[in-house]
């Protein structure tokens, strides 16, 4: 097979493969199946709802006015698909479909830089390959999270001015992924200082005017929309925090990266010798980037979820670390490349099936017996078993929540909760409560509360629980804050033995979970805990 028709075999099987994680990542609850995009997503998804309803551009109808997302041009798309007579429990099969037609254009994108850079068919494969390899990647991007496209757009402003043609092309794509997330400015300044230091200076400025002009029109609509000039996220996840607390996660962080994804972390200690040998400059483009967004990912504390998944900021440029790396290990293996080089993508599934055989298919959340090896591939089971990763089991439990709250509690109650999406999307139309700060200002500027400094996970140290549960009243309970020291939790629980009754809860389908019910609350309860 040539290397078209291996172009055009993989994306097949890519389709299909995104459409057997989707598939797995769904669950029937009470008769219906539901998509469930990542909790994170489904708060954008909540956004988008309120928006396409007439209610504007926050959490639910009636909310305060707080910028809780990220993505705004991602939510303004969900909203898109909100206006169509869609059922609820579909609407994130749409979001999924986009994350996987962004990672096959990812992967073709891949495969056209590679070919350019290095003009051998076989070896664009080999990097498209690799990079999809790299789970993370696929998760985020097929639960809704906006990680495959901005990485798609990213590559498309490489190519361009890797091929010195449809350089156009690449202002719509800054464009567009500063309005998705406005951290994407950071690989465009990679590539704009490239521009400048190879004297091309009206593309540079260009592409740096189109990225400023963005990004300048958002934070006067949230200045006049929101009163902030900052998304409240940036408070909750940066504000508050000590700069030495954050840089020590960054770098924890990416040590838990070369652990969990030895592969990938070694292509990427090749990607900067890639230059040296190489003796290109053109290769700038894709190595500044890349290195400005790990520097960036150290500097903000890196994400919450390296030791459950991966890190987003990483897995956006991971498909730049494939395009380098390949064919410099091809370079270096010589000869025996026929037989070495495909081995390296290949080795990443390997100790999955042997992992998924002795685990049967659901691997513990934290494996301990394993050894280190199953410790470092245990997430890649995942590949073969989505449902045995551990947001994706938990989301049949939230949605089977939220299924409940809908059909047997009021509309006019309040509801606290800690995953601040799934339930107020599915069980929508109440007034919620963000006990973790998404869509609160108070918590969001509070400082950042930690046990040990190590324990830091951005946007999950801030809360207040007096302040949720005494000032703000809840009716009901979805689940209680974990992240505390003993004196907070003692205390904590005195408040909610004080205010509340605890309520279990089991669904049709079999899954359980438990409510805590204000005791003053008059509506009727009892229906509801006695399921």
């Amino acid at each position: 097979m040539r290397g078209r028709g291996w172009v055009v075999f993989l994306s097949f099987l890519l389709l299909v493969y995104s459409a057997y994680f989707i598939f797995m990542s769904s669950h029937v609850v009470e008769g219906r199946r539901y998509f469930v995009l990542f909790d994170d997503a489904m708060i954008s998804m909540t956004y988008a709802k309120t928006l396409s309803e007439g209610c504007g551009l926050v959490w639910y109808c009636g909310a305060p006015k707080v910028e809780g997302i990220t993505n705004l041009g991602w939510t303004l798309y969900m909203a898109l698909w909100h206006m169509l007579p869609i059922p609820p429990e579909r609407l994130p099969l749409v979001i999924q479909i986009t994350g996987a037609f962004t990672l096959l254009g990812v992967f073709l994108m891949v495969y056209g830089i590679s070919k350019e850079l290095w003009g051998r068919r076989e070896l664009a494969v080999l990097s498209a390959v690799t990079a999809l390899l790299y789970f993370p990647l696929v998760y985020w991007s097929l639960l809704g999270m906006e990680v495959g496209i901005l990485s798609f757009l990213l590559l498309i402003l490489v190519y361009t001015r890797l091929r010195g043609k449809y350089v156009n092309i690449s202002y719509p794509a800054v464009a567009a992924g500063i309005l998705i997330r406005q951290d994407f400015l950071i690989p465009v300044i990679g590539v704009v200082l490239v521009d400048l230091l190879m004297r091309r200076y009206r593309k540079g400025f260009l592409t740096l005017g189109v990225a400023l002009a963005v990004l300048g029109a958002i934070t006067v609509f949230r200045l006049f929309y929101y009163g902030d000039l900052l998304p409240n996220t940036y408070y909750l996840k940066v504000y508050g925090v000590p700069l030495w607390i954050r840089l020590g996660r960054g770098i924890f962080s990416f040590l838990l990266f070369i652990l969990y994804h030895p592969v990938h972390a070694f292509l990427l200690f090749l990607s900067p010798i890639a230059l040296k040998l190489e003796r290109r400059g053109e290769l700038l483009y894709i190595l500044s980037p890349l290195l400005l967004y790990v520097l960036y990912n150290v500097y903000v504390g890196a994400d919450a979820w390296e030791k459950h998944l991966g890190n987003r900021f990483i897995a956006t440029v991971i498909p730049l670390v494939a395009v380098l790396s390949i064919p410099l290990l091809y370079r270096f293996v010589g000869r025996w490349s026929w037989a070495i080089v495909p081995v390296l993508p290949a080795a990443i599934p390997l100790y999955e099936v042997a992992a998924l055989v002795v685990y049967k298919g659901k691997p513990p959340y934290y494996v301990e017996s394993g050894g280190l090896p199953f410790h470092v591939f245990r997430r890649h089971i995942y590949f073969i078993n989505p449902r045995s990763e551990y947001h994706i089991s938990e989301h049949k439990r939230k949605v089977c929540q939220a299924v409940y709250i809908d059909r047997f509690t009021p509309k006019d109650i309040k509801v606290g909760v800690v995953w601040a999406g799934i339930t107020p999307y599915f069980a929508y139309g109440r007034t919620y409560i963000d006990m973790l700060g998404k869509s609160d200002r108070h918590i969001a500027r509070l400082k950042v509360n930690l046990r040990k400094p190590w324990h830091f996970r951005p946007g999950h140290n801030k809360y207040d629980y007096v302040y949720s549960l005494e000032n703000l009243k809840p009716d009901l309970l979805t689940r209680l804050i974990l992240v505390l020291t003993e004196r907070e939790k003692s205390e904590m629980v005195k408040i909610v033995n004080a205010l509340y009754d605890r309520c279990e809860v089991s669904c049709e389908s079999g899954e359980r979970f438990e409510v805590f019910v204000r005791k003053d609350r008059d509506f009727e309860i009892e229906r509801f805990c006695s399921r």
